[in-house]
């Protein structure tokens, strides 16, 4: 954490105007979410000349002085709140705040704060744990045993730069409970285990099970083993399980003895290699096709081909993937074991649409089964929706491609531009000179050598199609899929405060008030903004007999929507007849949505056309 803090404040420097929480979150390899809670922290601790403000135009800045920030102590509050966590979990029963002092070396008022926030973190991220103060006497950790020991790693954060750093901070934070040599001989025992099964054992996965297993052994040899038992729905695989007792087995000399391999410890462990994801979901020598999922899966998809007219449920590559990718992740759920999805951001802003699916894929196996998919799961779900949506794109922008002297430049420029745009169709390849045969098409794209007197919209291009053509074709293509759409939406500048009050203020602008409940029931599933300063909320399901239309608000003020500010809300009301549209005019959106300099030019757009200007 002390790393990744210096970081975020030397980036703040470098961009004085500010800097984006998504590529802020890119640059330090984590979520904007983890983003939020560091500028958070500094703000509220170590901060003392300065502030980090959030600009919904310009994202973060640093206002003030940081040069008192640069004492050791300040920025290892995670270091210190393992170390407290670690005598808690130590003692027996209570335990004073001096005696915690006196062993980590900090003031007894410095401990009672990190305590306090320790206390909002399990509440706020919902662990099973309870930190109780009892006053005279002192403070004292329970709970269920698998999140005492998961809380406990969450805040083991040991230098990852290679493997001789790993294990001699992991030596640090683990004195006492392991030696030196234990610690090194595991070591060597994890990394050549999956070497030997061909699996890459990277420093990250090395710190995970290293992590888990001293901890795990340590309380389990001190009388606190896992006694919850897990429902086992889906088919424990073969290979992993082998690899879970092996690693378990190594660790068990961590406490001087053999450790009893408890089924539930075993099974445990067993759900956390899992939750590391180092096999892929569809490779037969892990996981099998779960014929009970398959018919979940299946079940999931009939009901989504009725909502949005689409044939999921006939792509039997879509069901296979769904089925395995559920089946292998499904034991770490149950078990509460956290799986990490570092692309969630992106998936929410490059795939609108796959996402929108999978939410509706979620909601519906939850309806149906007793499997609730969280927000990192339903974004590797999306991702497969995502292959889906490519495999089954329609070609439908027609378009004629009009040559001068050379006819095989052209013939080789049809597949550069099919290629390049896959709802574009090149219906027609024709010289300028047989411009009267012209078949009906919605633009032509014409060689520079050539002029055209048609009524027909006409993009000129060099022979041999350079970037600056591939965007004119595609603002050509941008205005075709949005003119007809923007004709018949609404755009709004609201004071609104809260989302509910804007999405009621827009479906009354587009004369549809009686969608607001459907719109809320999808938002409340899985909020809808996208990470930078845009939300995309829309109904669940689509509804026949009525045209597509888009509902634009630009607030006069950044509104707080899924914990990120907010300054643009876009409400799409697709008709289930037009997906290849609404397909379309997301993936032109998103050009607005993923481009935080944009946030500046909204207060000049006063009717929906303009937002077609700003793409």
């Amino acid at each position: 954490m002390k790393e990744n803090y210096a970081r975020l404040l030397i980036q703040l420097q470098k961009h004085p105007s500010g800097i984006g929480g998504a590529k802020l979150a890119s640059i330090l390899k984590v979520s904007t979410r983890t983003v939020r809670n560091y500028v958070k922290d500094l703000n509220n601790a170590y901060l003392s000349e300065g502030r980090i403000l959030s600009d919904p135009k310009n994202g973060y800045v640093l206002e003030g002085s940081i040069n008192n920030i640069t004492e050791t102590d300040q920025l290892i509050f995670e270091q210190r709140a393992f170390f407290i966590l670690k005598q808690l979990l130590s003692a027996d029963g209570i335990i004073t705040y001096e005696q915690i002092a006196e062993q980590i070396h900090y003031s007894v008022q410095t401990i009672r704060n990190d305590i306090y926030k320790i206390q909002e973190t399990v509440e706020s991220e919902q662990w099973h744990v309870n930190i109780e103060s009892i006053i005279f006497q002192g403070v004292k950790v329970s709970g269920e045993e698998l999140s005492c020991r998961l809380l406990l790693a969450s805040y083991c954060s040991p230098n990852q730069i290679n493997t001789d750093q790993l294990i001699h901070d992991i030596e640090f934070y683990f004195s006492g409970w392991a030696t030196p040599k234990q610690i090194h001989n595991l070591a060597d025992t994890v990394y050549r285990d999956f070497e030997n099964r061909s699996i890459r054992c990277t420093v990250s996965l090395l710190k995970s099970v290293l992590v888990y297993l001293i901890i795990s052994i340590y309380r389990q040899h001190n009388d606190h083993p896992i006694r919850k038992s897990l429902q086992n729905s889906a088919p424990i695989n073969s290979e992993i399980r082998k690899l879970t007792a092996e690693l378990w087995s190594a660790a068990s000399v961590l406490a001087e003895g053999d450790a009893d391999q408890q089924e539930l410890e075993l099974q445990n462990f067993y759900c956390f290699l899992v939750s590391q994801q180092f096999s892929e979901p569809d490779s037969d020598r892990y996981f099998k096709l779960n014929p009970k999922i398959e018919s979940l899966v299946t079940t999931c998809l009939v009901q989504l081909d009725v909502s949005y007219h689409q044939p999921f449920s006939t792509d039997t590559q879509l069901i296979r993937n769904l089925t395995m990718h559920i089946s292998r992740d499904l034991l770490p759920l149950e078990a509460n074991f956290f799986i990490e999805n570092s692309y969630l951001h992106h998936i929410k802003t490059d795939y609108v649409i796959a996402y929108q699916y999978a939410v509706s894929f979620a909601y519906k196996l939850k309806s149906i089964s007793d499997i609730r998919l969280p927000d990192n799961e339903i974004g590797y779900v999306a991702l497969h929706f995502a292959v889906f949506i490519e495999k089954h794109r329609n070609r439908n922008l027609s378009v004629a491609v009009v040559y001068g002297a050379h006819s095989v430049t052209y013939s080789l420029l049809t597949h550069r531009i099919e290629d390049l745009f896959p709802n574009v169709q090149v219906v027609q390849l024709i010289s300028a000179s047989a411009i009267d045969y012209l078949q009906p098409v919605d633009f032509v794209i014409a060689s520079e050598h050539v002029v055209l007197d048609i009524d027909v919209p006409v993009v000129t291009v060099h022979d041999m199609l350079t970037a600056h053509d591939v965007n004119t074709i595609e603002q050509q293509m941008n205005q075709l899929v949005l003119d007809n759409v923007l004709k018949r939406s609404v755009l709004i500048h609201s004071k609104a405060h809260t989302p509910e009050t804007i999405i009621s203020e827009i479906l009354d602008a587009m004369g549809r008030p009686e969608m607001v409940q459907d719109v809320l029931e999808r938002e409340q599933m899985s909020s809808t903004e996208t990470g930078s300063f845009s939300a995309l909320p829309h109904p669940l399901i689509m509804r026949s007999g009525y045209p597509f239309q888009i509902g634009i608000a630009v607030m006069d003020r950044s509104v707080t929507w899924g914990g990120q500010d907010t300054k643009l809300v876009i409400l799409p009301l697709p008709n289930p007849d037009n997906n290849n549209e609404y397909e379309q005019i997301f993936r032109i959106l998103q050009k607005v949505i993923a481009n935080d300099a944009n946030v500046s030019c909204l207060d000049t757009l006063k009717e929906p056309a303009d937002l077609l200007n700003l793409i």
